[in-house]
């Protein structure tokens, strides 16, 4: 994927679309964190997360917008964390959100368990120690094979500009 069409196609479409729709947050958040736009991601994500807790749109009454639940998640998995399933390998990019001190979560991927913890510094992966198979994890364009029981750390870049406001 080309990022450079991808950000035009994001400030493109962003600017124009109402954003209104429960499945529309989780997306708007995703692409957010892959443009480096923190604020923004986490303000679709918390659109996301908390649609129902709000009664946004006036019917939670009915029901919850699980599809939406699911999607807050996503936007995490996918979007904070960079994660992304490829048939042979898992990608890890992590988006950090600046002022959010940790992620922790598990996934499989191919029947192998798989623990991530992201902070402010890196994101570690470490795989299951009842997995049978070596995980390919994919970071920064180098393939990584992570055996069971063992962990994978990369350091992470986090806008410190940000950072740096939050604390003031």
């Amino acid at each position: 994927l080309d990022r450079r069409i991808y950000k035009r196609n994001w400030d493109y479409y962003e600017a124009r679309c109402e954003a209104s729709s429960s499945l529309s947050y989780p997306v708007h958040s995703i692409c957010a964190s892959d443009m480096g736009q923190p604020e923004s991601a986490y303000k679709y994500f918390l659109d996301s997360a908390r649609i129902d807790l709000d009664d946004v749109h006036n019917c939670a009454w009915q029901g919850i917008h699980s599809a939406c639940a699911a999607g807050a998640w996503l936007a995490v998995v996918r979007g904070v964390s960079g994660v992304i399933y490829r048939e042979d390998s898992i990608e890890v990019n992590p988006n950090m959100i600046p002022w959010w001190e940790e992620v922790k979560y598990s996934i499989v991927w191919h029947g192998q368990r798989i623990h991530v913890v992201l902070n402010n510094s890196g994101i570690h992966i470490a795989s299951d120690e009842a997995n049978n198979k070596k995980v390919p994890i994919e970071n920064s364009g180098v393939l990584h094979c992570l055996e069971a029981g063992n962990t994978l750390s990369f350091d992470i870049a986090v806008n410190q500009e940000i950072r740096d406001a939050l604390v003031k």
